[in-house]
């Protein structure tokens, strides 16, 4: 009788169609068939599953939950299917807007996805929602609606880790601003700088906040314990690419996201000289491969190297046989590198996780006009810095050469790695298994 008095209801709120899309949802696709009628209440649904792949799969390896990934397409499906105006001038509408007519179709809105999230339930049972962000402005509405029917939803937000603590109250005032807010239930997060922010800036309470750590490194730890004892061979020095504005710049106009859009800001020299320098040396070693990892492989970024290469050198990139770009995985590139230039991004913790060569290039517009943009700078003694273009291609040579450089010790390492990403001892997974079953079980 009272299922019979809900139906009822939302027919009546024009909400039936949740209730039919939900199972439609659970019929047409495969993988929620199989969860139908699951009594299970350990399954966590998994929202934006493509962008945390590599961390998913070490949670479930964990083995003590099930989970069913909940793709971005049908989540903007479902947001698209409601019919109500939930348009905003302000771009970022779901933290700042406080347009009437937008709060009033924001909880239609919301009302809707409440009643699929209850319809889908009933179908396949599932404990709690996780996502990687608590910023996906598509998924907003779906933590007020899983809040309004006391459905765990969980956020572990794996930024902040090249965060430290000179830019915390900056960023804290930035999301301020912004009105940055979490909608649910419990927030996990990679590092106490990020614990700190999320804090200062008033997104969440503090008892929702656990620090976890990065969940992907580890597999980094599993690596650094197997590759310790294997031989295998090292073939690649490999540059990971950084743009003109990698790192904490104030707003600038740009080009392809990290680039000036006037060539006089931000590492513009240091871009040119380390990708000229990086190819030229390449013709002195033939055997090995020089390879060069963009953040973003388009074409605007490829470009922006071509260029400066060819600008800087008189060749074109694909004169140096050796010498090339590649779309390969970090962690991949990594396994086979003799020694890896990096700066201002998770790749330098990554590469030092690996015990490679990390060579950090500090000159030009870093070593002055530009040097309070550096991340790491309190960590400079467990890397290898070059700190001019002689150094750098001297570090080149001999991690070429296959000498392994000395970088600090084991202590420091697991010190840093602690600081930074939260994960000293390769057991983030289990810590975040750890706070979802804290949210289902209540």
């Amino acid at each position: 009788m009272r299922l019979f008095k809900f139906i009822v209801k939302s027919i009546l709120r024009l909400n039936v169609c949740a209730i039919i899309l939900a199972g439609f949802f659970v019929l047409s696709r495969e993988e929620f068939r199989k969860k139908l009628f699951s009594r299970n209440k350990k399954m966590v649904l998994v929202f934006s599953p493509n962008r945390w792949k590599e961390d998913i799969s070490v949670i479930k390896d964990d083995g003590r939950l099930e989970f069913c990934e909940f793709s971005e397409d049908i989540v903007y499906l479902v947001n698209s299917l409601y019919y109500g105006d939930v348009y905003c001038s302000e771009g970022n509408n779901y933290f700042r807007c406080d347009e009437d007519s937008f709060l009033q179709g924001r909880s239609r809105h919301v009302n809707y996805l409440a009643t699929f999230l209850w319809a889908l339930k009933l179908f396949m049972p599932f404990g709690a929602i996780v996502t990687c962000s608590f910023r996906y402005v598509q998924e907003v509405p779906w933590a007020l609606a899983s809040e309004k029917k006391r459905i765990p939803f969980v956020a572990w937000h794996k930024e902040f880790t090249v965060l430290d603590h000179r830019y915390l109250r900056r960023r804290a005032l930035e999301a301020k601003r912004m009105r940055l807010k979490f909608y649910g239930s419990h927030l996990l997060c990679v590092n106490n700088f990020g614990k700190d922010l999320l804090i200062r800036a008033s997104i969440a309470k503090p008892e929702q906040i656990e620090v976890v750590g990065l969940v992907r490194a580890d597999i980094l730890h599993e690596k650094r314990r197997r590759e310790q004892l294997s031989m295998k061979k090292k073939d690649a020095l490999i540059l990971f690419s950084f743009g003109h504005l990698t790192g904490p710049f104030p707003s600038h106009p740009f080009r392809h996201y990290y680039f000036s859009a006037t060539n006089d800001f931000g590492f513009v020299s240091l871009f040119r000289k380390v990708h000229a320098l990086f190819a030229q040396v390449s013709e002195e070693f033939p055997d090995i491969e020089f390879l060069i990892k963009p953040k973003n492989i388009e074409p605007g970024w490829i470009s922006e190297i071509e260029n400066e290469i060819l600008a800087e050198t008189g060749k074109k990139l694909d004169s140096y046989p050796n010498c090339r770009i590649t779309d390969a995985g970090a962690h991949d590139l990594i396994g086979r590198s003799l020694g890896n230039v990096v700066l201002n991004s998770t790749t330098v913790i990554e590469s030092r996780m690996a015990n490679c060569n990390t060579i950090m290039p500090l000159f030009e517009e870093a070593a002055n006009v530009h040097s309070d943009m550096l991340y790491f700078q309190d960590d400079i003694d467990i890397f290898s810095v070059a700190d001019s273009e002689e150094e750098f291609c001297n570090l080149l040579r001999k991690s070429a050469e296959g000498q392994v450089f000395s970088q600090g010790t084991e202590e420091r390492l697991l010190e840093f790695l602690l600081k930074q990403i939260g994960n000293a001892d390769g057991a983030s997974a289990n810590r975040l298994v750890d706070g979802l079953l804290v949210a289902i079980d209540g």
